[in-house]
């Protein structure tokens, strides 16, 4: 199983040799492009029908929008959560991204706050070596790099840790365990504001479509499912 297609994507040879891409190796392949307007991403991202990696395959576009609108109407702005909290004993791909290709999410990290107008994101993980691979990777970059701080939030794992509301709660101090819904996070989340809480493989392809374009994404995967690496 990879999180990734071969071809555009597979690992550069600077991650292959040391089992980590750094800042250097990323820029290299192409990472990190100019933004263009918060818009024009957020309907290259609609055209590419990208789904969320965390298992509910929900519509990346649709949580973009909601986070936005609502960021903007309660006028509170909105939060970015990278969920990396991979509670499913059977499953490495998360912690697979985060320990070899921080940048890669990162970069979709800054995408994604982009487009919802955030002011804060966090990197949501139970893993040791993932959350050193993040904090490794964010002293590589410029303080304004990502656009928005970014802070690590280390949980101990569990199987309903990477739940949508079980991320919230813990980041808003309580316990790790999911909450009663409605208000869901793209409502009222991290500080009771509009948050979006995205998988971090999800964010890993959302930097990949805005590299090279929704028609090449959706020529990868299924008609239903596109670019569906895993």
């Amino acid at each position: 199983m990879s999180p990734l297609p071969p071809g555009p994507v597979a690992r550069p040879a600077a991650a292959r040799s040391t089992g980590r891409e750094d800042y250097g190796a990323y820029r290299d392949f192409g990472g990190y492009q100019p933004l263009i307007s918060a818009d024009e991403l957020l309907a290259e991202v609609e055209r590419s029908g990208l789904l969320g990696r965390g298992g509910a395959a929900f519509p990346l576009a649709v949580k973009l929008r909601a986070v936005r609108d609502n960021g903007l109407r309660s006028g509170l702005g909105a939060v970015v959560v990278a969920n990396g909290e991979e509670g499913e004993p059977a499953s490495i791909k998360d912690r697979w991204l985060l320990r070899h290709r921080p940048h890669l999410i990162l970069d979709g990290l800054r995408l994604a706050a982009a487009i919802v107008a955030a002011d804060r994101a966090y990197v949501y993980v139970s893993d040791p070596e993932s959350s050193r691979s993040i904090e490794t990777a964010l002293t590589e970059l410029d303080t304004d790099a990502l656009g928005v701080p970014v802070q690590v939030w280390m949980v101990e794992p569990g199987y309903v840790a990477g739940e949508e509301t079980a991320a919230v709660r813990a980041l808003n101090g309580g316990p790790v365990k999911p909450t009663d819904k409605p208000p869901r996070p793209f409502e009222e989340g991290v500080g009771g504001r509009p948050t979006l809480v995205s998988n971090v493989e999800t964010l890993a392809n959302l930097a990949y479509l805005q590299r090279h374009g929704s028609a090449e994404f959706r020529a990868q995967g299924t008609p239903m499912s596109p670019a569906r690496f895993c």
